[in-house]
């Protein structure tokens, strides 16, 4: 059977050259529209599986199109082809809906690499035969099996419910039955493609069993964050991975088996530069904390440090007591050492970072103290070291520096540096002073 596809272009210019640009080995029907009120014409009284749509057309553009197949539950995959290449134009169309955004004029070999990226040939022959196979199941047993995942939908939604505090809404299941290889193809779709997350959960009750497979798009992220009470943007600066996780009290999450990192965690065959893992961790959502209990720091999955209990700030904290993160360093002098940076916090205007750095060859404490004023302010840091490269001495230095707004337009800094020995800095790589700098100024600037 073809793949239904509708291109919907003002322009017969336009619809002609996409329709040729589509692959030729693509077993397809194309039909097409003229605007966006014939397109969702066509689309409500014999709906495509795929829909090439222009933005800029009278009468509706792409925008109203979208919108409109929105509110009317109309869900076909949609490629946007578009000569607006603004970001925001690309950004909001895949707010709307559209899967992909491809600039005018599309070239067979951009479009064919589209059509490859989503997986829209197997998408589209995937729902076309679990549409077809569901139309064989006998109404009595689609009755039963719809049933049955009502139920089964019912305590999973309640679960959620409870864990995450929020009002789960239920859909209508929708029944059908797929042969194995398009189970096999659907898992494949998801291996292949790093926009799309699976998780899959088996069950067992009396007389049943089964396992159920969420997918989620990157797009769902976002939803799912708010569903967990996460402010600011989703990013990368912290990954956790969990076995298992319990909601308690409204407020606390516990974890079971826990790793975390800035690095990816379940990357394929990446190890991590560094990770803390955890047999149990609690996030307290209202003070925004993480508490570790059986914490150990890994290097390169090499064990280093392990501490009974271990305390860090949540993503969404931006100033708190806690352990940043760490570095690992390796130099032909000093071998291969971590730093590991702690934060203090002193007040709403000054604040302490305590970083030890070692390795075989170095004991060293690095500081450093900030603080601001209404007219200024300053910042100091230092090192106090033990090596093996010069035995027996203790090596250092320190900085100094200010700035501060005086009256008439005057303004008033300072710079001062010292070290302890000639080579300090090039070994440790602070910079390349290698003397005592002393200098005060005061400026005027009008």
């Amino acid at each position: 059977m073809s793949t239904s596809v509708l291109i919907c272009d003002d322009s017969k210019l336009a619809r002609r050259q996409l329709a040729r640009s589509l692959p030729d080995d693509w077993d397809i029907k194309v039909e097409f529209a003229y605007d966006g009120v014939d397109c969702i014409k066509q689309l409500t009284k014999s709906p495509p599986e795929i829909l090439f749509l222009d933005l800029n057309m009278p009468e509706m553009d792409g925008y109203g199109v979208l919108a409109a197949m929105k509110e009317q539950g109309l869900d076909v995959l949609t490629v946007v082809v578009s000569g607006d290449i603004q970001p925001s134009a690309h950004q909001r169309v895949l707010e709307l809906g559209a899967i992909d955004f491809i600039q005018k004029p599309c070239s067979p070999e951009k479009l064919a690499a589209i059509i490859e990226h989503h997986g829209i040939r197997d998408r589209a022959l995937r729902e076309r035969m679990s549409h077809s196979l569901g139309e064989q199941v006998d109404p009595d047993v689609r009755d039963i099996y719809q049933e049955l995942t009502n139920v089964a939908m019912g305590q999973a939604g309640d679960l959620l419910a409870r864990l995450l505090n929020v009002f789960v809404k239920l859909p209508i299941p929708n029944v059908n039955l797929i042969e194995v290889s398009e189970l096999h193809m659907m898992l494949s779709d998801i291996e292949s493609h790093e926009e799309v997350t699976a998780v899959c959960q088996g069950f067992l009750g009396p007389g049943v069993s089964g396992e159920a497979l969420c997918i989620l798009s990157d797009s769902s992220f976002d939803d799912v964050a708010k569903i967990l009470n996460v402010e600011g943007e989703v990013d990368d600066q912290l990954q956790l991975a969990a076995v298992e996780a319990q909601r308690v009290g409204g407020r606390y999450t516990q974890l079971s088996r826990v790793a975390v990192t800035s690095c990816q965690v379940c990357g394929r065959n990446e190890t991590p530069l560094w990770q803390i893992r955890a047999d149990r961790v609690i996030h307290d959502q209202d003070a925004r904390q993480l508490y570790f209990e059986g914490a150990q720091l890994r290097v390169l999955d090499v064990p280093i440090l392990w501490v009974p209990q271990l305390r860090l700030p949540d993503p969404t904290l931006e100033r708190a007591r806690g352990f940043l993160t760490p570095t690992l360093r390796s130099t032909s002098l000093l071998g291969t050492g971590l730093r590991l940076p702690y934060f203090i916090p002193i007040g709403d205007h000054q604040d302490l970072t305590l970083t030890p750095y070692l390795s075989s060859e170095t004991r060293t404490l690095e500081a450093r103290y900030r603080r601001a004023f209404t007219y200024g302010n300053i910042e100091l840091n230092g090192a106090i070291t033990k090596d093996s490269l010069l035995p027996g001495d203790t090596r250092g230095y320190f900085f100094a520096a200010g700035e501060f707004a005086l009256r008439n337009g005057f303004r008033f800094d300072f710079d001062i540096e010292t070290v302890s020995d000639d080579s300090y800095f090039n070994d440790y790589d602070y910079g390349d002073n290698e003397r005592l700098q002393l200098c005060a100024n005061i400026l005027y600037t009008g």
